[in-house]
């Protein structure tokens, strides 16, 4: 079982400068195969939601196809019982066009057992905490 204040330390390699190559397998090993993941719907043909560890990784690399860089920056984290929200400062650069741009929104994650059973990004980067 985790303790409370270990959910961000499960979490860090989530986050920070490490791309698609080491971010994606970081984020399937802290979560239960049977994650559900609800994007903030920013990206206009992603899915509602998505359900389970292909269903997530699916949605990454549509991402990968578009974006040459995507980096998840945390800054506020505040934890409650089995869940914690996270301030996330997005930045990415587009494939094709080398655009960048920086987004701040908002994860709230829910756990059970040591693993993520549930992800949800807020466009807004108060959202998760409103929600928490």
């Amino acid at each position: 079982m985790t303790a409370v204040g270990d959910l961000f330390e499960l979490l860090k390699p989530v986050y920070g400068d490490h791309g698609f190559k080491a971010g994606m397998p970081a984020l399937l090993e802290v979560s239960h195969p049977d994650l559900v993941f609800y994007p903030a719907g920013i990206w206009l043909d992603s899915e509602p939601v998505c359900r389970g560890h292909d269903e997530v990784s699916a949605f990454f690399e549509s991402l990968r196809d578009a974006l040459e860089a995507l980096q998840f920056d945390p800054g506020r984290v505040e934890e409650r019982g089995d869940r914690i929200a996270i301030e996330v400062s997005m930045e990415m650069r587009g494939r094709h066009t080398g655009i960048t741009e920086t987004r701040r929104l908002s994860h709230l994650w829910r756990f059970r057992d040591g693993k993520a059973v549930e992800l949800r990004a807020f466009a807004e980067p108060g959202g998760a905490f409103a929600a928490l």
